[in-house]
């Protein structure tokens, strides 16, 4: 799903809010992970997109934050290889380190 944003980057990000919150949504509600589907994840852009818009003009500096603290939460999970839904998940012990 391609959304118009300024640039990739609040693109990227607008979808890792998405996420984000689908896995915070069905952490709360003790529900399995599944992948969305189509218009599950069009919905949920739009929704993070459009809450995004309706403040980034009435609070720039939070909003700046905001972007700042997903990136940064994004990077982690990259380096960790992980998705947002995982997080919640019980931990593999799969390694014979553990």
């Amino acid at each position: 799903m391609v959304g118009a944003t300024e640039d990739w980057q609040i693109h990227h990000l607008m979808h890792r809010a998405g996420k984000l919150i689908r896995a915070e949504l069905g952490w709360r509600s003790g529900t399995t992970y599944r992948s969305p589907d189509l218009r599950e994840s069009r919905l949920a852009y739009a929704r993070v997109w459009r809450g995004y818009q309706a403040r980034v003009n009435e609070s720039p500096d939070r909003m700046e934050a905001f972007r700042h603290g997903l990136s940064r939460y994004d990077r982690c999970l990259r380096l960790l290889g992980l998705e947002d839904h995982e997080l919640t998940a019980p931990p593999k012990m799969a390694s014979p380190l553990l």
